[in-house]
């Protein structure tokens, strides 16, 4: 599978202000890391594969990094936060973490919606994600492709986690994806066809009028042709289970599946 050096600054992980007594030992191509008052020992590969690079598109198309301060102690809770109406598609990107750091999150579904919530409570987690691959705490509103999964290896498993997450399609446009933050949709157009020559158009903008507020938000949807179809197909390895029938057609812009993956 795809791999590249991540070249990690492990002191990047050993943050005092969020965990105590950070221990590290080295072995073959993982770095083993124990904290105070954790019963994981958590593993960081040395290099950053397709399943990270995977779980960050993830992370950046329907999931969030928090931490609130604790009044009980000096280290403030930390979590990433999926969000999904499939719960097998949640199993299995909770697996993947598994995988890769030797952790397990918890699952839950929200009481008023049909969606579920995938949390990753692990420190040493959270600070690979926060600190190496540069997701920022709270809002979305400055993401950005992380600097260490722009190239040709790398990128094409971080879309595919964005738009798991946090791509739908319409029968007048085909696959789209939306949001407030153009800047980033309009890097995801760039690197795409920088790296592949896969061509998405936009991003257009547009307003919605929802409970009396005007919001404004970002459009990008696939070219719709048959040649891009097929590479995209080819290139995008899809893992949602809404996606699995179409995978299984022809390139067809008017296959995809309709119904989004978002709560």
């Amino acid at each position: 599978m795809d791999n590249c050096e991540s070249m990690i600054n492990l002191e990047k992980l050993n943050d005092p202000k969020i965990l105590s007594d950070f221990r590290v030992r080295e072995e073959g191509d993982y770095y083993f890391c124990k904290v105070k008052r954790s019963k994981f020992t958590v593993t960081i590969p040395k290099t950053i594969d397709w399943k990270i690079s995977y779980l960050a598109g993830v992370v950046a198309g329907d999931g969030s990094v928090k931490m609130t301060n604790r009044k009980v102690s000096k280290y403030p809770r930390v979590s990433l936060e999926i969000f999904n109406n499939s719960l097998e598609y949640l199993k299995f990107a909770n697996k993947l973490f598994g995988d890769i750091y030797n952790i397990k999150g918890k699952l839950r579904k929200k009481p008023d919606k049909n969606c579920y919530i995938l949390a990753i409570n692990n420190k040493v987690t959270w600070l690979y994600f926060n600190k190496v691959l540069g997701f920022l705490i709270g809002k979305k509103d400055c993401l950005s492709v992380p600097e260490k999964l722009r190239n040709p290896a790398l990128l094409k498993h971080f879309i595919a986690g964005l738009i798991d997450t946090d791509g739908y399609k319409t029968n007048t446009f085909g696959l789209m994806m939306s949001g407030s933050n153009s800047k980033f949709l309009e890097e995801i157009a760039e690197l795409t066809d920088h790296f592949y020559s896969l061509k998405f158009y936009g991003p257009y903008h547009s307003t919605i009028h929802q409970n009396g507020k005007i919001r404004y938000r970002a459009i990008l949807n696939l070219a719709r042709t048959q040649s891009n179809f097929q590479k995209f197909r080819e290139l995008i390895l899809l893992k949602h289970p809404r996606f699995n029938e179409w995978a299984r057609r022809e390139s067809n812009p008017r296959s995809l599946p309709c119904k989004g993956s978002v709560c």
